[in-house]
Order: structure tokens, then C-alpha cells, then sequence
């Protein structure tokens, strides 16, 4: 079955990011490198001091299938539940 333009992807994966400005091109290139494209990939930066934001707004805004989210630092459980929220899938998963 092939997607059209305005149906959503099959799987939203939530990623909290922290201070990660060592390892987000990492976990990102990896995610973007699998054989299944059917995903949306919700980055969620939860008040990075860092340039973490900065990072991936730099390379990876242009992706159609990355959301990308800024909030105040809050924790790992509600940067995950803010990713959840803004989540368009009918399964999600994290990272």
C-alpha cells in the first residue's frame, strides 16, 4: 500500500533530546538510514543548554517526516509526553 501525501505515517517515533549535541547526529542519520521510511520521527528538545536545538534545526528541519520541538526542561517522561501529544500515527514508539 502506498501513502499518500496526506495520510499519516504508520509509526511516530518520539525522541527526547537533552544536551545530546555529542550523539543526536548518531541516533538521527541511524533512524533516517533504516530500510522501513514509513515513520515520522518526533524529536522533542527538552531545554537543551547545549546547541542541541540548534543542531537539528540546522540538519534536519528539511525532512518532511521530522517534526522538530522545543519546551522547557521538564525531564525525560514529559518530553515523551509532549512528543506523544504531537504524535500523528496510529502506533508510536520511542527511542
Amino acid at each position: 500500500m502506498s501513502k499518500t501525501s496526506n495520510q499519516p505515517s504508520l509509526i511516530s517515533v518520539v525522541l527526547p533530546v537533552y544536551n545530546g549535541k555529542d550523539t543526536i547526529r548518531l541516533c538521527v542519520d541511524s533512524m533516517l538510514a533504516q530500510d522501513f521510511k514509513d515513520f515520522e520521527l518526533v524529536i522533542v528538545d527538552d531545554g537543551s543548554k547545549d546547541n542541541s536545538l540548534e543542531i537539528l534545526n540546522k540538519e534536519y528541519a528539511k525532512f518532511s517526516n521530522i517534526k522538530i520541538y522545543s519546551k522547557s526542561n521538564g525531564g525525560e517522561s514529559s518530553a515523551r509526553n509532549y512528543g506523544v501529544k504531537q504524535a500523528t500515527s496510529e502506533y508510536i514508539t520511542f527511542v
